[in-house]
């Protein structure tokens, strides 16, 4: 008897040997690696958005709406509660680098969802990809950040991904409804120097021409400037019948309140894009504002959207005012969903979620169902509708959401006919 039992006892083992849990002899096979997440612990999240400055009230939007998309994703993948994660990368460089070094800090970090402006991107889309993160945005528009019909962007890094459109395409927009719809055959461009506002005034300034029209001045403002008369003075020179100035607040507002009080100036138009598209700008600015012409993406019409809208404002008691509010809950939606997609369970239980998998999933994405459109991606990680409007501020103290639906013109850029 005692030698059945004992034979019985080592076949156990043996048995037990065989059938031992493979999980614990799980070997990651991803280039850029895995993530192993056990029971108990969350898929992590890090929302990288402006939370300080003058771009914080969209910043925290934004994040809303990765919290937005979680809870419509059910705040679970697989059975792991989504855990979001948030950092500011406060409209700055060195903001973006300092989040960009926290966020890669922790190795059970799955994806990143931001940043709010593109001069935080450069330097976090470098950090975040060469840790084999994903970073995928909602608002980043600098051209350079992915590229063209031309060829690869300065900035260009194969984690990076957005939604919104390229500026790229928002310059030729700009340029179409200055010169076709506006009817204006000399201009004048500002930027702040920075790669955003950089590359949307020399694309303009390149398009405008290609059109017929004359670029008449050309300037820089630093950020920080508050006088901006003697520019206004330089520009005043000219025979410039629209100024092009795609730039943020405060700056913005300076240049708008200051144009007001050169009387020669009464007659030129001013136009400028996503930068003062928003509640921030149109609540500050009043009767200076009145006039001006703004070119952005606009926000999604039909049911899906006034379903995110009612969510939005059922959850966080507040409605959504930002440009790219539907741009970023997409960025989320994306994010979330090739997670899912393109993660596993292991027999204890645990959930692999593979970086190069995860990245390769976005890239190769095909008819998404956004609230923005039917969206995919393309090689360079653009994967945001060329489409835009051309607004007018008629009355600035009607706020925000009447200058949305106040729309001139639309323009969708053709990549088969540029």
């Amino acid at each position: 008897m005692n030698k059945i039992i004992t034979f019985c006892l080592g076949l156990l083992i043996i048995l037990s040997a065989c059938s031992s849990d493979t999980s614990r002899q799980f070997e990651c096979s991803d280039p850029l690696g895995c993530v192993r997440i056990y029971p108990g612990g969350s898929v992590k999240i890090a929302s990288l958005q402006a939370l300080s400055g003058s771009l914080s009230l969209l910043g925290k939007e934004y994040v809303r709406t990765m919290e937005l998309a979680a809870a419509k994703s059910g705040s679970s993948i697989h059975g792991f509660p989504i855990s979001i994660v948030t950092e500011d990368g406060s409209c700055t460089r060195e903001g973006g680098f300092i989040a960009a070094r926290k966020i890669i800090s922790d190795s059970t970090i799955v994806g990143v969802h931001g940043t709010t402006c593109s001069i935080s991107t450069i330097p976090a889309a470098g950090i975040i990809s060469e840790a084999g993160m994903v970073m995928i945005s909602g608002c980043s528009t600098a051209p350079d950040l992915t590229g063209d019909e031309h060829g690869m962007g300065e900035y260009w890094q194969p984690g990076f991904f957005r939604t919104a459109p390229n500026d790229r395409y928002q310059a030729i927009a700009a340029a179409h409804f200055a010169y076709n719809e506006l009817k204006h055959r000399k201009a004048a461009t500002v930027s702040d120097g920075d790669p955003y506002t950089r590359g949307l005034v020399t694309s303009f300034e390149r398009s405008f021409v290609e059109l017929g029209g004359e670029i008449v001045f050309s300037s820089e403002v630093n950020r920080g400037d508050k006088n901006m008369i003697p520019l206004l003075q330089a520009i005043a020179g000219t025979e410039a019948e629209i100024l092009f100035f795609p730039i943020f607040p405060p700056e913005g507002n300076y240049i708008v309140e200051q144009a007001k009080t050169i009387s020669s100036l009464n007659s030129l138009d001013l136009m400028s894009a996503d930068g003062l598209l928003n509640s921030v700008f149109v609540d500050s600015i009043g009767s200076p504002g009145k006039g001006m012409y703004f070119i952005g993406p606009g926000l999604p019409e039909g049911e899906k959207y006034e379903e995110f809208f009612h969510d939005f404002l059922e959850l966080f008691e507040v409605e959504p005012n930002g440009t790219f509010q539907a741009h970023n809950y997409d960025a989320a939606m994306i994010l979330l969903d090739s997670i899912k997609k393109t993660s596993y369970l292991l027999d204890d239980g645990s959930l692999i979620i593979e970086r190069q998998a995860l990245r390769d999933h976005i890239r190769s994405l095909k008819e998404f169902p956004g609230l923005t459109g039917i969206l995919e991606c393309n090689d360079l990680g653009d994967c945001g509708i060329p489409k835009f409007k051309l607004f007018r501020l008629d009355d600035p103290y009607a706020g925000y959401i009447a200058l949305q639906q106040n729309v001139i013109s639309t323009f969708e850029y053709d990549p088969d006919n540029p």
